[in-house]
């Protein structure tokens, strides 16, 4: 696993438009994944990205889309 904030800062004009996944396997984005995010998005807040990052997930087995799509938006709201 890389220095994925500083490699964003050092090249954030070559990327764009951001998305965001959890790793391994697309799940929910959380502190369970290779990748935490808010540390990240907010790195992309301090740059001069205007535009949307999308997300993208499998919620957990036996979780409502309602409930994952809250909990990814609570990750990604820096």
């Amino acid at each position: 696993m890389g220095d994925t904030s500083t490699c964003i800062q050092n090249n954030r004009q070559l990327f764009g438009p951001f998305h965001t996944a959890g790793n391994t396997g697309r799940n929910e984005q959380d502190e369970t994944q290779e990748l935490y995010y808010p540390p990240i998005l907010k790195t992309i807040a301090a740059t001069d990205y205007a535009g949307y990052v999308g997300q993208e997930f499998v919620p957990r087995e036996g979780a409502t889309w309602a409930k994952s799509l809250e909990q990814a938006y609570l990750v990604c709201d820096v």
